[in-house]
């Protein structure tokens, strides 16, 4: 989807509960980086679970946008397994 209509579902999604964090894929499904939506959820203390991080760029992105006063994670892949989450 669009990152207009991501980011409304990630809003509404976080109104869900408080323990709640929003699964964003690193890139959308024209390979575009969501670097800059997780940088505005996270700016608005949404909680986020960045995935499908395959890069070492990739993480040194997303560490970057996420706020260090919103809680957030940041799931590494290698291949197509989950190697660790931080």
């Amino acid at each position: 989807p669009p990152l207009e209509v991501m980011e409304a579902e990630a809003r509404e999604i976080a109104t869900w509960a408080d323990n709640v964090y929003v699964k964003i894929p690193a890139l959308n499904t024209k390979g575009e980086s969501t670097a800059a939506l997780v940088k505005r959820l996270s700016a608005d203390g949404i909680k986020v679970n960045v995935t499908t991080i395959f890069t070492p760029e990739q993480v040194d992105e997303f560490v970057d946008a996420v706020s260090a006063e919103t809680p957030s994670i940041i799931s590494i892949f290698a291949g197509r397994t989950v190697s660790i989450s931080l």
